[in-house]
C-alpha cells in the first residue's frame, strides 16, 4: 500500500531527476559551445582590429610621406623620401625615380635636405 506508493513516488523523482539532469547537461554542452564560439569570435575581431590599426597607421605613414615628397625642395629631400619608402615598401613608392636609377628627383637643386631625419618604422 502506502510503503509502495512512496517507493513509487521516490523511483518518479527519482527518473524526473535524471531527466532533469540530462536535460540541464544538454543545455549546458550548448551554453558552452556557443561560448567557444563567441570567444573565437571576439578573439579574431580583436586580431582584425590590431591589423586595420597597423595598416591605417601604415597607411596614414605613407600619406604623410607623400605630402613630403610632393613638396621636397632638393634632390637631397627628395632623395630621403625615396630610400626611406624603398626600405620599408621595396618599390619606388611615389615614383620620384623616373629612370630607375636609384636616384630621386634628379632635376631638383642639387642642395643639402633641410628636413629632420625620416624615422624608420
Amino acid at each position: 500500500g502506502q510503503l509502495e506508493q512512496k517507493v513509487a513516488a521516490a523511483v518518479a523523482a527519482v527518473s524526473q531527476a535524471q531527466a532533469n539532469s540530462v536535460r540541464i547537461g544538454s543545455e549546458l554542452k550548448l551554453a558552452e559551445v556557443e561560448l567557444q564560439r563567441v570567444t573565437q569570435l571576439l578573439s579574431t575581431s580583436a586580431i582584425a582590429q590590431q591589423r586595420y590599426d597597423q595598416i591605417k597607421q601604415n597607411v596614414d605613414g605613407l600619406r604623410a610621406q607623400l605630402t613630403q615628397a610632393q613638396a621636397a625642395k632638393t634632390q637631397a629631400e627628395a632623395q630621403e623620401c625615396y630610400d626611406y619608402c624603398y626600405d620599408i615598401a621595396g618599390y619606388d613608392v611615389h615614383g620620384l625615380d623616373s629612370d630607375d636609377d636609384g636616384e630621386a628627383c634628379e632635376s631638383l637643386p642639387d642642395q643639402p635636405s633641410t628636413w629632420p631625419q625620416l624615422r624608420r618604422p
